[in-house]
């Protein structure tokens, strides 16, 4: 078999797994925000950290939120910044205007 043939065999099945897998880290989110609002916070806090260093953009910005605001976990600004720097990086621009 040659490099092309492996890499057109492959690429459907990548695309599908890069589908599902953004389709699952937005359920995650969905049912991260709907924790958080019904005032589980502990549980938000920790589907939002994981997602975060998983490199999800709007769980960084979450993340950022709650540090910031200590709603959900003990305020730290350094932390909230840190979150935000991320969420920024990717192109948040709420994110981008609070980590300048």
């Amino acid at each position: 078999m040659t490099g092309k043939f492996r890499i057109r065999r492959a690429a459907p099945a990548l695309a599908i797994a890069i589908v599902f897998g953004a389709s699952a880290a937005l359920a995650d989110m969905k049912s991260a925000r709907k924790s958080f609002l019904r005032g589980d916070h502990a549980a938000a806090v920790t589907e939002f950290k994981r997602l975060a260093e998983a490199g999800n953009a709007a769980a960084q910005v979450r993340l950022g939120e709650v540090y910031y605001t200590g709603r959900g976990a003990a305020e730290d600004t350094v932390l909230a910044l840190k979150w935000f720097t991320k969420g920024a990086g990717q192109g948040d621009v709420g994110s981008q205007a609070i980590s300048g």
